[in-house]
């Protein structure tokens, strides 16, 4: 659980903070947590929340479907208060819930394109053969798949 309680720091003047932290091993999102730390300030109605967060992510190559674990941080400043909107997160009964923060994140961070390697070679298209641990005997012939048609006249008058 990612719940860090307001109560004490409610008695406190505005401006006032307080450090929070969390050990890793938790599953969220599409990752496992390494660890999140962060500060609570409080302001004039509600908190704002500083979150850095450092997770590991098991995935597959996009390229050749190879599983590829890596790791990526990130930071984030929340607004927390009692009423909340779109800019504004709501308390929960004096604690701050971080995980849905966290997991967005997570999700937010993930890259558009996951590799085992930049020079991952990918699959064999006819086969299905991974390139990076071998070749195979297919004969790859690259047609612009909106020509083919026009191959395939060429191939009936021959």
């Amino acid at each position: 659980m990612l719940r860090v309680s307001t109560r004490e720091l409610a008695k406190e003047p505005v401006g006032a903070s307080l450090s929070f932290s969390f050990p890793g091993g938790e599953a969220v999102a599409e990752g496992i947590l390494l660890g999140v730390r962060g500060t609570v300030t409080k302001l004039a109605r509600g908190y704002l929340v500083h979150v850095d967060a450092t997770w590991r992510t098991d995935a597959a190559c996009d390229r050749c479907l190879d599983p590829v674990s890596y790791m990526q941080s990130a930071s984030v400043d929340e607004e927390f208060g009692p009423e909340p909107s779109d800019d504004v997160r709501p308390l929960d009964e004096g604690e701050i819930d971080l995980l849905p923060t966290v997991e967005e994140m997570i999700v937010i961070e993930r890259p558009l394109k996951v590799l085992c390697r930049e020079e991952c070679q990918g699959l064999c298209p006819v086969c299905g053969q991974n390139w990076n641990h071998g070749s195979c005997s297919c004969e790859e012939e690259e047609v612009d798949p909106r020509l083919l048609v026009l191959k395939k006249l060429q191939e009936n008058e021959s």
